[in-house]
């Protein structure tokens, strides 16, 4: 043990966790920031055999950095006994018994060489971060220890997680570190964080007075560049993109130094000499789109426990200053927790990684279980591929796709090219779109790989690699055709210069205007409602048409002369629309997809069918056992039956569709207890008005007419009808609902005041003993 681990809180949990790892097969262990959980723990296992040791860790940068500070612990390179694998990056050799990953890395090695996996330590670091990944490897290891090899142990380390459930679903043990906190003095200074002039200003007064380096959290790349440009003392950044791996333990003997961060820095590794943190309170975050497959970044206000793991870096080497650029009352607006990514990530590469696996997403024990609709869009798209079967079984298609490690629409190009004996050209292509270059070469047309950069031609011959082929020294080109299937879904109609729709529907904007009207969309993100795309691939239309299935259909405008159109559609793209005279089955098919689309609304409702509709919804307020009213394509499946030996669509007639649909009894029902009309003392009938809103009906009528009534009339449940008593000249005096009380305390203030205005009708002392009456009081004589 070296004398820093000895300086580390987590010394203090040594011989408990490897109690713990020997007994129980590993632990879950709770230890705060800065407690060396990532830089000291791993190293304990090194001398328990010859098994390997996988420290998994989210990001990239973060796995570099943690390899080079567990060798320098060990005073070697990296490479040694502790190396790294990525993708596209890895330092390891034969000695190497310790492996810093990804966790997308390590499900790809735990996928492809699952024998490496037996007997090994899997350590899940930073683990409360909870990304698809991490909850893909926790399940998978979950199983395969379960159901495979009981030899491989775990340990699952957090800061902040919820580690009891998590002790629940393994039974592992848990092992808590008190950590070592110093204080932390929390400063609120709200700044306009979109001016990096405003950011960079807090930045410098602060400097003024430290001799220590200061950490300032932003959401991304082009905020950390933009503040770095109003600094003049020494920075060092930060970034996922970064190539070079910072050397950050010579902060140690740096001059005061502004570091420029994302959330990277959040965890992970301790920052030497770290004592002020500056936190905008903002992150980015990568969305794929479930449909598009398309990447969208966000910026978002942090959570409060990230508000915490953020300031706590100033605090983990000594007393320190948090300045926060947001208000207190902002800081109780935070969300606690973050949700689990799983519930809002597009699931594609899961569900093919699971199927690799030999396994449905229902039957892995997840930490939590995704939205069924987002496995549904999922499994679908990878059926549409030919990736899974229809029962669900990854085909060798998927395998294919599976080897390569590349996002899922660009691993389908690269197997489907290589059954059709294009794998280099697709390759070449997929090295550039890694690299993040637009083909500057016509890869239509034949190519030598060796006109390529070093880094491109490598990648390809990776890629190549991985079907254990060689590439062909003359690269045919890739078919339009090809191209066009593997990349259907990114079909793009381009109507102006920079204005174009994706093949399902979503608008496609772009700052640089394409010359083709027909293209596949490489590299865009989306924008709320649209895409802003930055890369594409002209093709013909020919091709387009000639590759993809055309649909055909017939709309129905009922406000247009042409009543029906014959509309050709390539997926949401209209191609062409025609008038069009049609058939008897295609007529109601369209005036089917109409009645879906608007509902009632596309329907011609009499006066009458309104009185229905309300009368109803009355009885649904009113009894718990009455059918909801129809809600939208449901009108497609009512109005159907009727639809047959129609000319016009508003030749339907509705109250038999109504009935049909209410059924006889309810019908009987509704007419005796929810009656259209109401006989009033007076002899009148009078049509009741129902009031959804109100549960009820309303009577309208002269308030003479219910003379002799002593107490209110009611329809279902007893509830009482709202009478809207009128003076003889038709106007409004009282709503009634406790008709008793209106004639013991409202009728007489009322006959007070109309009664010589009106006294041509009759306004009697006592309206309970009066016959109810039309008629003015000269008929009421003539009668008499």
């Amino acid at each position: 043990m070296s004398l820093a681990e000895h300086d580390l809180p987590i010394a203090a949990i040594r011989n408990p966790v490897l109690n713990a790892w020997n007994e129980h097969g590993g632990a879950i262990i709770s230890a705060p920031p800065g407690s060396g959980k990532t830089t000291q723990l791993p190293l304990w296992f090194l001398d328990s055999g010859e098994a390997p040791i996988f420290l998994l860790i989210p990001k990239r940068l973060a796995v570099r950095m943690a390899a080079r500070q567990l060798s320098d612990q060990l005073a070697e390179p990296v490479g040694q006994r502790v190396g790294y694998q990525l993708r596209d990056d890895a330092k390891t050799s034969a000695s190497t018994r310790l492996v810093v990953t990804t966790y997308g890395t390590f499900l790809r090695i735990l996928l492809n060489d699952p024998d490496r996996i037996s007997g090994s330590t899997v350590i899940f670091d930073e683990f409360h971060e909870r990304s698809v990944d991490q909850d893909l490897s926790f399940a998978l290891i979950h199983q395969y220890i379960n159901e495979l090899d009981d030899s491989v142990r775990r340990l699952i380390m957090s800061a902040t997680l919820n580690i009891r459930e998590l002790a629940t679903q393994t039974g592992l043990p848990v092992i808590e570190s008190d950590g070592r906190s110093y204080p932390v003095k929390l400063t609120y200074q709200p700044t306009n964080i979109k001016q990096p002039a405003d950011i960079a200003r807090v930045i410098r007064n602060e400097y003024q007075h430290v001799e220590h380096h200061i950490l300032v959290f932003l959401p991304g790349i082009r905020e950390i560049r933009a503040i770095e440009r109003h600094l003049d003392m020494p920075v060092l950044i930060l970034h996922g993109t970064l190539n070079a791996t910072p050397d950050v333990q010579a902060l140690s003997q740096a001059p005061a130094t502004v570091i420029l961060a994302t959330n990277v820095a959040e965890s992970s590794i301790t920052l030497p000499s770290v004592h002020t943190v500056i936190d905008t309170g903002l992150e980015r975050y990568a969305q794929v789109h479930p449909v598009t497959g398309l990447t969208e970044l966000k910026t978002r206000r942090i959570s409060q426990a990230s508000a915490t793991q953020r300031s706590g870096r100033a605090g983990r080497l000594g007393p320190g200053k948090g300045i926060r650029l947001w208000s207190e009352d902002d800081q109780q607006s935070l969300v606690p927790h973050l949700p689990p990514p799983v519930r809002e990530s597009d699931l594609t590469e899961s569900v093919l990684l699971i199927a690799g696996w030999g396994n449905r997403p229902a039957e892995i024990p997840w930490p939590e279980t995704p939205p069924k609709q987002r496995l549904a869009l999922a499994v679908e798209k990878l059926t549409t591929w030919g990736a899974l079967s229809a029962d669900g079984h990854i085909t060798p298609h998927g395998r294919a796709m599976l080897r390569l490690g590349l996002p899922p629409w660009l691993a389908h190009l690269l197997a489907l090219a290589q059954t059709e004996n294009r794998l280099t050209a697709a390759a070449l292509l997929a090295a550039h779109i890694g690299k993040g270059l637009m083909p500057a070469y016509d890869f239509t047309q034949p190519q030598t790989l060796s006109d390529f950069s070093d880094d491109i031609r490598k990648e390809t011959i990776r890629l190549i690699s991985r079907f254990q082929l060689e590439p062909n020294s003359t690269i045919e080109p890739i078919s339009e055709s090809l191209l066009v299937r593997a990349l259907s879904d990114r079909v793009i109609r381009f109507h102006g210069k920079n204005d174009g729709q994706m093949i399902s529907g979503t608008r496609v904007q772009t700052q640089v205007p394409s010359s083709s009207e027909w293209a596949l969309l490489i590299d865009g993100i989306r924008r709320e409602q649209h895409i802003l795309g930055f890369a594409w691939v002209a093709v013909s239309g020919k091709a387009v048409l000639e590759t993809l299935p055309i649909e055909t259909d017939v709309l129905f405008q009922p406000t247009q002369k042409a009543a029906f159109l014959r509309r050709r559609r390539l997926g949401r793209l209209n191609l062409d629309e025609t008038p069009y005279q049609p058939e008897p089955e295609e007529k109601i098919q369209a005036w089917s997809h109409h009645i879906d689309a608007f509902g009632e609304e596309a329907l011609s409702w009499s006066a009458e069918d309104r009185a229905f509709k309300r009368r109803c919804q009355v009885a649904e307020a009113l009894l718990d056992d009455w059918p909801k009213w129809p809600d939208g394509s449901e009108w497609t499946d009512l109005a159907m039956p009727f639809l047959n030996g129609l000319k016009r669509l508003d030749d339907l007639v509705l109250s038999p569709v109504l009935e049909h649909w209410l059924g006889y009894e309810r019908l009987q029902w509704l007419n005796r207890t929810l009656p259209r009309h109401w006989t009033a003392p007076s002899g009148r009938t009078v049509t009741l008005e129902y009031l959804p809103e109100k549960a009820t009906a309303r009577a309208t009528l002269k308030l003479q007419e219910l003379f002799g009534l002593a107490e209110s009339p009611t329809i279902a449940s007893g509830t009482p009808i709202e009478l809207d008593l009128c003076a003889p000249n038709g106007r409004s005096v009282a709503s009634v609902i406790d008709l008793s009380h209106f004639w013991a305390n409202i009728y007489p203030e009322v006959r007070k005041e109309l009664r010589g205005r009106y006294n041509k009708h009759p306004w009697p002392e006592d309206p309970l003993s009066f016959q109810a009456t039309q008629k003015t009081n000269r008929q009421l004589r003539s009668d008499a």
